[in-house]
């Protein structure tokens, strides 16, 4: 078996257990010892077959975000960020997000804390879960109308 086989193997089983980003993988490769040159034949092969897809994995990212546990764009901007997806490819994603829905999820989020939790509280509790400013703004006009 020949290194690159074995990187393929590797890789293959990888992307078999989670969806990853070409960057995640490549790393991953890295820190397993695979030499860089078998490291791009291999992502550019699983790239060519569709078995890593920056998009699918931002576009996977936007449908968690609004699951059961809905979270803001800053936070799944972040997340594909560290994941190593490109920029333009991030906020492509990230603007499919409405801010209509966002105001909706994070009223969602609001309402795990409670009736009783002031303004303060709960600004910080949804900056923390990603909403942006403009969001948490109308979240919190919507919950404490004067």
């Amino acid at each position: 078996m020949t290194s690159r086989d074995h990187a393929f193997d590797l890789a293959w089983d990888a992307v078999g257990r989670s969806e990853k980003s070409a960057d995640e993988l490549r790393r991953w490769l890295g820190a397993r010892g695979v030499e860089p040159a078998d490291i791009d034949a291999v992502l550019g092969r699983l790239v060519e077959l569709g078995y890593v897809s920056d998009a699918r994995v931002a576009e996977e990212a936007v449908q968690a975000a609004q699951g059961e546990k809905p979270v803001g764009k800053e936070r799944v901007r972040a997340k594909l960020l560290r994941r190593g997806l490109d920029e333009s490819l991030v906020e492509s994603a990230v603007g499919e997000m409405e801010h209509a829905s966002e105001v909706e999820k994070a009223l969602t989020v609001a309402a795990r804390l409670g009736s009783g939790t002031g303004m303060a509280k709960t600004a910080r509790y949804l900056a923390a879960r990603g909403f942006d400013e403009e969001t948490v703004r109308d979240t919190l006009e919507r919950l404490f109308p004067d």
